[in-house]
């Protein structure tokens, strides 16, 4: 009986980190939580079957507003500043999700993401992505 409570404990101790990718002290996501500045640190997405955390060098970072505006840079888009407007709602079937919207050559577009928050990382994980695309996210001011 010892063994099997030593060996369920070691189970759910290695069940609860992800390659260092950890959410500790999960806040609420809402905009006085989320305002600031993030850079993306890793990702994972998977072409279909469990993969592990990719560290990213020079990764996109996210500034988000009080005034419910957000702007991106990242090195690898063409204009390498973007931004929009984001919100922050509930769906039936996702719960809370941040929304991002902004315009592309001319066009509107949406991206709709659950968050995992705390006052240091947020992973950001695309809603309807359903080979797992999630981003995370390290929070640098």
């Amino acid at each position: 009986m010892r063994y099997l409570s030593l060996f369920i404990f070691l189970l759910w101790v290695s069940c609860e980190k992800e390659n260092g990718q950890v959410i500790d002290n999960e806040i609420e996501l809402s905009k006085t939580n989320l305002l600031g500045k993030w850079k993306l640190e890793a990702t994972r997405v998977s072409p279909g079957y469990p993969v592990d955390w990719s560290m990213v060098e020079n990764g996109n970072e996210f500034i988000f507003l009080m005034d419910g505006s957000y702007t991106e840079y990242d090195s690898k888009k063409p204009s390498g500043i973007s931004g929009g407007i984001y919100s922050i709602e509930d769906q039936e079937f996702y719960g809370t999700v941040l929304l991002l919207k902004y315009e592309y050559l001319d066009q509107q577009h949406e991206n709709r993401y659950t968050v995992e928050l705390s006052s240091k990382k947020m992973i950001m994980s695309g809603v309807g992505c359903i080979e797992g695309c999630s981003y995370s996210y390290k929070r640098i001011n």
